[in-house]
């Protein structure tokens, strides 16, 4: 495949998910969009509820969300399959849907998809998040995340 079209490929994705998240989140958030040559494209978007998870978008080689302080990263392909689970993760974290557990350089993201499917991703940082640390998701504190936007009061 041509270079060319892979970077379009990038940006079309990019672009279409940032759109989404726009139509979720609307004014309940704050959002920054970053090219680089190379077809690298990000999207961050900052929640304005500091309860709420922050995430990241970032079209490169794969396409990944990005919503966990070490787990939490999905690294998705760019077909349509891929695309739509980036917009049911997408989906969860906009609306509160999902849990980090922290422990020691470590984290654990479980996202609960509209569906009801419950999605991990267990990253690792530097240094301590090396080691072998057998339980630490039973001693790790846990943070369940709120939605972006403040629930309807009937």
């Amino acid at each position: 495949m041509d270079p060319n079209d892979d970077r379009a490929q990038i940006l079309q994705a990019v672009d279409s998910l940032e759109q989404y998240v726009r139509e979720l989140a609307g004014v309940t958030a704050s959002y920054e969009r970053t090219s680089y040559s190379g077809g690298l494209s990000t999207l961050s978007v900052t929640p304005l509820n500091d309860k709420a998870r922050p995430l990241n978008v970032v079209g490169q080689q794969w396409l990944q969300v990005e919503a966990g302080d070490h787990g939490g990263c999905w690294e998705l392909d760019y077909t349509d399959e891929g695309i739509e689970r980036a917009r049911e993760l997408i989906e969860a974290v906009i609306a509160g849907r999902v849990v980090e557990l922290m422990s020691l350089a470590r984290s654990e993201v479980r996202a609960t998809l509209a569906s009801g499917e419950q999605v991990r991703e267990t990253g690792y940082g530097t240094g301590l998040g090396w080691l072998p640390l057998p339980g630490w998701r039973n001693r790790a504190r846990v943070v369940a995340y709120e939605p972006y936007r403040a629930p309807i009061m009937s």
